[in-house]
C-alpha cells in the first residue's frame, strides 16, 4: 500500500516467506494473517482475474496466499511469532547471489528497509496492506498487454500495474474503460512509448507512460454508448475464456481481428473520429508488434535459415588454442 501511495513498484524483499501456499497458511494457522494474491502473470491469461481463478490455483497447491501483518509483536499469537521466526532463522531468499540472494529473508534489502521505517511499519515483517484496486496489467507483455478487471480483493504482485481510480465508478464504467484501454488506439500508444529492454521482444509498459496514457473519460459518455462499450469488453472477456486465454498469439491476433476491431470502431464513432483512423491504428500497431517480435526472431542464431538449417554454437577451444566448429548433425556445415 505504501508503495502505491508514493508511486513505487511494491517490493516484498523476500517472496520465500511473503508468498504462501494453502499447506503453509494451515502448518501455521495463519487464516487470519493472509489475502489472496495474483502471484505471477502467467496465471492471468484473460481480461479478467475472478475468485474461481484464483481458487483453482489454490486448488494446485500454488502460492496464492501473501502474508499481511500489520501489527506489533507484542500483539501477535505465538502461531505468528513462529512464523516471523523462520523469516529470521530459516527462510532464505532464493534469487541468485550476484544479485543479493540467498540472503535470510528478514535481512533482503526491502525487508530491511521496513524495519527502519518505524513510523509506517511495525517490523520487516509488515507490508502494511493491500489496497483494492479495479483494473491491472502486466509490466511486460508479448502480443500486447491485456488490461483486465479484478472483480475481488486480491493482492497484485509486482509483475503488474494497478489502477485504482480517484473517483468511484459503475461497474459498467470500468468495463467501458477496459475496453477502451484494449483497444488497437491504447495499444498503438504502448508500442510507440513501451520500453523494449535490449531493443527486441515483449514490450514493457512503466507507471510513469501509464500516467501520460490518453484514457477515454467514460463518465461523460451517453448511456446508450457506455452500455455498448461495456457489452464489448464482457465479448471480449468471454471470447478469451472460449479460446483458452489470450496470452498466445494466434489467439490474441483473433481477438484483434473480430472483437477489438469491433470497440476500436466504437470508440472512434464515441469521438468523432473516421472509422478509417481506427483502421489505421490497428493495422500500425499490428505492424510494430510485428517489427518488435520479428527483430527478437532475428536475433536467435537458431533462426538463421538458407537452403539447409544450421544451428550456431560458440566454437570450443582445443588445448592448442585452435577454435574449431562442432558439428551438430550431418547437416552443420561450416559458416563463413
Amino acid at each position: 500500500m505504501w508503495a502505491i501511495k508514493h508511486g513505487k513498484r511494491s517490493d516484498l524483499g523476500a517472496n520465500e516467506f511473503f508468498y504462501l501456499d494453502e499447506g503453509r497458511v494451515q502448518l501455521y494457522h495463519l487464516e487470519g494473517y493472509v489475502c489472496p494474491a495474483l502471484t505471477s502473470s502467467r496465471y492471468a491469461r484473460w481480461f479478467s482475474f475472478r475468485r474461481e481463478d484464483w481458487e483453482q490455483i489454490r486448488e494446485k497447491g500454488s502460492r496464492c496466499y501473501v502474508f499481511i501483518c500489520h501489527k506489533p509483536r507484542e500483539k501477535l499469537p505465538k502461531n505468528v511469532l513462529d512464523y516471523i521466526k523462520w523469516g529470521e532463522t530459516d527462510c532464505r531468499t532464493t534469487i541468485r547471489g550476484t544479485r543479493g540472494g540467498g540472503k535470510i529473508c528478514s535481512q533482503a534489502l526491502a525487508s530491511r528497509t521496513r524495519e527502519k521505517t518505524k513510523n509506517l511499519f511495525y517490523g520487516w515483517y509488515d507490508l502494511g496492506g493491500v489496497e483494492r484496486a479495479t483494473i491491472f496489467t502486466p509490466y511486460y507483455a508479448r502480443y500486447g498487454h491485456r488490461f483486465s478487471m479484478l472483480s475481488f480483493h486480491a493482492m497484485l504482485d509486482a509483475d503488474f500495474i494497478a489502477f485504482i481510480p480517484k473517483v468511484e465508478l459503475g461497474e459498467d464504467e470500468i468495463k467501458a474503460l477496459l475496453a477502451f484501454l484494449n483497444s488497437s488506439f491504447s495499444r498503438l500508444y504502448i508500442e510507440i512509448n513501451g520500453r523494449v529492454p535490449g531493443g527486441l521482444g515483449p514490450i514493457a509498459l512503466e507507471v510513469a507512460q501509464v500516467g501520460d496514457m490518453p484514457i477515454l473519460d467514460v463518465r461523460g459518455l451517453r448511456k446508450e454508448d457506455l452500455q455498448t462499450l461495456a457489452f464489448l469488453f464482457d465479448e471480449l472477456e468471454a471470447e478469451s475464456r472460449r479460446l483458452g486465454g489470450a496470452d498466445k498469439r494466434e489467439n490474441m491476433m483473433r481477438l484483434w481481428d473480430t472483437i477489438i476491431s469491433e470497440i476500436d470502431y466504437k470508440v472512434a464513432q464515441v469521438l468523432g473520429l473516421p472509422k478509417e483512423l481506427a483502421d489505421g491504428a490497428r493495422a500500425l500497431a499490428k505492424l510494430m508488434m510485428e517489427r518488435r517480435l520479428q527483430r527478437a526472431q532475428e536475433a536467435r542464431p537458431q533462426a538463421i535459415r538458407g537452403e539447409e538449417e544450421y544451428r550456431v554454437r560458440r566454437p570450443p577451444i582445443t588445448r592448442a588454442g585452435r577454435k574449431r566448429i562442432t558439428r551438430e548433425d550431418e547437416k552443420q556445415t561450416r559458416l563463413n
